[in-house]
């Protein structure tokens, strides 16, 4: 039989009078262990915000030793390149954003051979799959090209 997820009102009430004396989520739990009302301390800990009133701060998971942090919470960070130079007079510029080996292979590619549109911002994955379809290999750059990260 699976047990209730549900904090007794009980427990509520005992919690609520314990944070009225200004005791702190630890020792509010010790005192519940205590009396056998042991509670979850993910669950104590947002009943207490709730009766002090407090938002949950954002980001939390920052105060989160890495080693217990959730692995499915994952930010990657874009980085961004840009190549700056001229094809027959005409200006032309690539603006690129991704990984790190992504934007390396790119820019090997940008570094030779000029972009087909005058201006263009893509993936550097996008250009790496298909360097036909945004490159011009028939052209080429009149001097190397400035890049800018």
């Amino acid at each position: 039989m699976k047990k209730s997820r549900r904090v007794k009102p009980e427990t509520v009430q005992v919690i609520r009078e314990l944070v009225k004396r200004g005791y702190s989520a630890n020792r509010i739990q010790k005192e519940l262990q205590r009396r056998n009302m042991g509670i979850q301390r993910k669950r104590l800990l947002a009943i207490v915000r709730r009766v002090k009133r407090v938002p949950k701060k954002p980001y939390a998971e920052k105060y989160v030793p890495v080693k217990y942090r959730r692995r499915r919470i994952r930010i990657v960070w874009k980085k961004g390149v840009a190549a700056y130079g001229s094809v027959g007079g005409e200006s032309r510029r690539v603006q690129m954003y991704g990984d790190g080996k992504s934007l390396y292979r790119a820019m090997m590619l940008v570094a030779r051979y000029p972009p087909k549109k005058r201006f263009l911002t893509i993936s550097a994955d996008a250009i790496v799959m298909h360097p036909y379809q945004y490159l011009d290999f028939e052209d080429y750059w009149d001097a190397h090209p400035h890049i800018n990260s």
